[in-house]
């Protein structure tokens, strides 16, 4: 979440808890007299009103779940002759309206937005629906496995060699150029293409993980983009801004300092994106196909979510793991172990990325 997002969610605060405490309030007074059907149509749009704020304000796992609390509201409105589902759907939906507002105050007093930590809950909403289950890799934090480094293409013939930090250089004016015609609605395909074109070139030229996994990212929402697989809203085009940003960050520090603090919390807001994108083909397909079967428990303060990279031809295997907390040294350009940024907590009141060592 950007620091304007983290202002505008103070601000609309206390809205926000309002319209979620008349939800809930529409909900136990259905509860009670399920033949007041009016009340159950009162809860989901009011689920319907805070799930666009969260999205506005990039509280993605907030937003996510109200998504589906709004879904299962409106699959009881369909099927009130289900008495099993019609208790199911309560039962969860009774059990998300007190989570919800915990999780918000969780991220106002400075915790991180971690849809994973939603991941039960979310589940058991889906289910009533008969919607599959989500996995842990599908979420907003991204763990991409490795064992190895990125491995940049060789030059082509005739080409300068120049490091990571100048292709950077020379880039950015064109990604400006693209992503400036693209926020303005001019030759739209034309700009996409162009912003497809230095993604991928940063992507090749990545010798460190960080440069690497972010471009490949990038790489997914614009093939999605240019699929009508997503919606080019305003929060993705400002998205695509904050990676014009991280290339100027990249060539002012050279790659060796920049993956010392990696842009996790843009990454994390861009596979919300990619976790949405209805297209199945690419590099959306190779994100999902590849995501582990394992199941997680992270219901201790002491553990931590991290995430890295595996830059194979295949993809990437996108699917949060847990480990006991701890700092592992920054990255290097070429280095050749794996490298595991930690960047949350699972429980309590923290979140915040462990110290660099």
């Amino acid at each position: 979440m950007t620091d304007i997002s983290s202002q505008t969610l103070y601000i609309v605060a206390k809205e926000l808890a309002t319209t979620l405490n008349d939800a809930r309030a529409s909900l136990e007074a259905y509860a009670e007299r399920s033949d007041q059907r009016v009340l159950l149509e009162k809860c989901a749009d009011q689920l319907h009103s805070a799930h666009g704020v969260l999205r506005l304000v990039e509280v993605y796992g907030a937003a996510l779940l109200a998504e589906e609390m709004e879904h299962v509201t409106r699959y009881l409105l369909s099927s009130d002759n289900d008495q099993k589902r019609q208790v199911d759907g309560l039962d969860a939906l009774m059990r998300a309206m007190v989570q919800l507002p915990t999780y918000l105050e969780r991220v106002l007093s400075g915790g991180r937005d971690l849809a994973l930590v939603l991941l039960p809950l979310l589940n058991d909403l889906r289910s009533v629906r008969g919607s599959p289950l989500l996995s842990e890799g599908t979420l907003l934090l991204l763990n991409l496995k490795s064992d190895q480094p990125a491995q940049p293409q060789s030059q082509r013939h005739g080409e300068q060699a120049i490091s990571v930090a100048q292709w950077a250089r020379r880039l950015r004016p064109r990604f400006q150029i693209g992503l400036l015609g693209y926020i303005r609605g001019e030759r739209t395909v034309q700009n996409l293409e162009i912003l497809a074109k230095v993604t991928e070139k940063l992507e090749q030229v990545a010798t460190t993980q960080p440069v690497f996994q972010l471009w490949w990212v990038v790489g997914a929402i614009l093939e999605a983009v240019r699929a009508n697989g997503l919606e080019g809203s305003a929060t993705l085009k400002r998205l695509l801004g904050q990676a014009d940003r991280q290339i100027k960050a990249l060539y002012e520090l050279g790659e060796a300092r920049y993956c010392e603090d990696p842009p996790i919390d843009l990454l994390n807001n861009l596979l919300y994106y990619v976790a949405r994108a209805s297209t199945s083909g690419g590099r959306i397909a190779a994100a999902s196909s590849e995501r582990s079967r394992r199941r997680v428990g992270s219901s201790s303060s002491s553990l931590r979510t991290y995430v890295f990279v595996r830059p194979e031809s295949g993809g990437r295997t996108a699917t949060p793991s847990t480990v006991s907390a701890r700092s592992d040294p920054p990255c290097e350009a070429g280095a050749s172990s794996g490298r595991r940024f930690i960047v949350g907590a699972g429980a309590g009141r923290g979140g915040t990325a462990l110290p660099r060592m």
